[in-house]
């Protein structure tokens, strides 16, 4: 077969399911942001992988670094097939995992962009805030650190272009520690699994 030097390199793989909700992990590989190397997110796109097949949803996630952030580029291949994805494919939500620092305080912080990238579905937010207090994890915050405004931030940019509720979800990167155990035994690889399917299980029980 004739190579194509001007095809361009595809950096994501979406996986399709039945199901019109999205989970999205787009640092599971290195990004390039402010002129420097950022670290992947780990376990970001197995937790995506994994939950898409348990619960027969689509995921979206990064595959190779191309010296670029698709969380945020104003132009990026992985959102620009994400928003096409949302839009043939009827997608009524949007997850977007990533991980923050272990020096952050909370366990989990939800981003919602004071609401707008969410449609202001409050009601929506606390069942998700519940799912992840059912599993243990009690240290949840909404907008903080993190807050999604920034436009071409994907929950926001989704919500914005597609018009639907988009969650953006930063989990501590302490639940990858085993010494972790120790302190928090309750926030752990497997609680934020539990915790994420939770969270899916009720967006599909508000699907209309």
């Amino acid at each position: 077969m004739e190579n194509n030097e001007n095809e361009e390199t595809k950096d994501f793989e979406i996986v399709t399911r039945n199901i019109p909700i999205i989970l999205s992990a787009p640092h599971c590989v290195r990004q390039l942001r402010n002129g420097m190397i950022q670290a992947k997110e780990s376990f970001t796109d197995t937790f995506a992988i994994t939950i898409s097949e348990k619960e027969n949803i689509n995921c979206i996630y990064k595959t190779i670094f191309l010296n670029d952030d698709a969380n945020a580029d104003k132009d990026s291949s992985y959102k620009l097939a994400l928003k096409e994805f949302v839009e043939s494919n009827n997608i009524k939500y949007l997850i977007d995992l990533h991980t923050m620092s272990a020096k952050r305080l909370p366990d989990v912080c939800i981003s919602i962009n004071s609401g707008k990238n969410i449609k202001n579905n409050y009601d929506l937010l606390q069942q998700l805030i519940n799912a992840f207090n059912n599993n243990g994890i009690s240290s949840v915050t909404v907008d903080e650190p993190f807050k999604a405004s920034d436009p071409n931030c994907i929950s926001n940019y989704i919500s914005t272009t597609c018009g639907i509720p988009c969650f953006h979800i930063e989990l501590n990167k302490k639940f990858a520690n085993p010494l972790n155990f120790i302190f928090k035994p309750t926030f752990n690889k497997q609680a934020v699994e539990n915790a994420l399917t939770e969270v899916v299980k009720v967006l599909k029980n508000n699907l209309l």
